[in-house]
């Protein structure tokens, strides 16, 4: 195979890519220091198939994630430099084409949006110190439909120890707690499945998280988890979603129905993709030493079905094409994974990386991913995109996680 296409972010550090459709162009925000302030910026890139750099767009401060439309814009959730946070959409010539500001008390935070059929969904947090977090549903125009409000929630796990004077110096459970930091958890923070909203947030510290089930039409969190070192998550469709967990002696993947109960649990935890019949995949992520990697199918009684080992554990979240082929890059290689199940190296990088984003599968077998500050651009055999409710990371090439119907206001 040929060497990839660089498309350098100077001195910059890829966070997000999301795709306008399969012929692109990619949507790429890269975060850096400016060199005289030392304040972070955020750069947001329309790449083309090609490489060439169709425009670039700079914001004060760090954005979210790009979230395409499909027809033309990419929307970003920031904050002006006097904490005033926006809603921004930027057209197809790299202009701003709306910007809609939204009102909100002083310390909390817009952490992210995605685009809803007629509008969108807004997530807040707060702090530090932390005092409770908040779901937006938003029309077209931004204003309010309605507000889920997340009081400050305790933590508690029985894995989790302190010792004291008042214990004599003996290790126990650390008593619940109230977090000062709660922040929206780093993979698939937001997600929509039917009329069912999951919002994922997790204390630094510690690393446990909950997720919140929240009714897309009246704004009524329905249930939340257990605090957990909640993982990745995916879309199921029809109000479900699939939440994993790995860490303090937990390595799961659970199944949660519409009401917010457990149906299906698996003894395993990773990046997630769906084919169109409705199977689940898992490209496991285990940090136990003593671990053994795989690729695997996740059956529906529970019970898992042996693929590949895979080496190493530094992954980005993978693509399905629609023959069965996974693609993904895991310790410093790019991988398929055939309908077989046989792997084979596409190629291979000489230095480690920090930040992997996640990977996108276009048009004429072309995949693209982001590696610390640089895009790169493989030309492959593989063929489109999976049709399913979860191909790739977020689910689609738009970068936006949404599998439902129009809501009603």
């Amino acid at each position: 195979m040929d060497e990839p296409q660089r498309i350098v972010m100077p001195d910059s550090t890829v966070i997000g890519l999301a795709a306008e459709n399969a012929a692109g162009p990619i949507y790429v925000t890269s975060i850096a220091k400016d060199l005289d302030s030392g304040l972070t910026q955020t750069t947001l890139s329309a790449v083309d198939l090609s490489g060439k750099v169709r425009w670039r767009r700079l914001f004060a401060g760090r954005a979210g994630a790009p979230r395409a439309t499909g027809d033309g814009g990419v929307w970003l959730a920031r904050h002006e430099p006097d904490g005033t946070a926006v809603l921004e959409e930027t057209g197809s010539d790299g202009a701003s084409a709306r910007a809609i500001r939204i009102s909100h008390h002083p310390d909390e935070k817009l952490s992210e949006v995605i685009l809803l059929p007629d509008g969108f969904c807004t997530a807040w947090t707060s702090g530090p110190p932390y005092r409770g977090a908040r779901i937006d549903r938003r029309g077209t125009d931004g204003a309010r439909i309605w507000s889920a409000a997340i009081p400050p929630d305790q933590l508690a796990h029985d894995r989790i120890m302190e010792a004291s004077a008042d214990t004599g110096w003996r290790s126990r459970p650390k008593p619940a707690w109230i977090p000062n930091n709660f922040q929206l958890h780093h993979w698939e923070p937001l997600l929509v499945s039917g009329d069912r909203i999951l919002a994922s947030y997790r204390e630094g510290k510690t690393g446990l998280g909950i997720s919140y089930f929240v009714n897309a039409e009246t704004g009524e969190i329905i249930k939340s988890t257990e605090p957990a070192s909640i993982a990745h998550k995916a879309i199921l469709g029809n109000g479900e979603f699939l939440i994993g967990a790995q860490g303090y002696d937990e390595f799961a993947t659970v199944r949660y129905d519409r009401a917010g109960d457990q149906a299906t649990r698996w003894p395993t935890s990773g990046a997630t993709l769906i084919d169109r019949a409705g199977n689940p995949f898992v490209v496991e992520f285990d940090n136990r030493a003593t671990a053994q990697q795989r690729f695997r199918l996740m059956e529906p009684d529970g019970s898992l079905s042996d693929g590949p080992v895979l080496a190493g554990r530094n992954t980005a979240h993978p693509a399905l094409d629609r023959d069965g082929t996974v693609v993904l890059w895991r310790n410093r290689s790019l991988l398929i994974i055939d309908e077989g199940r046989i792997v084979r190296e596409l190629f291979r990088e000489r230095e480690n990386v920090s930040y992997i984003s996640r990977v996108l599968l276009l048009e004429d077998g072309i995949v693209a991913l982001g590696l610390d500050g640089d895009l790169l651009i493989f030309r492959t055999a593989l063929g489109p995109l999976e049709d399913s409710v979860w191909p790739c990371g977020d689910g689609n090439l738009n970068g936006n996680p949404v599998a439902s119907e129009v809501l009603t206001a």
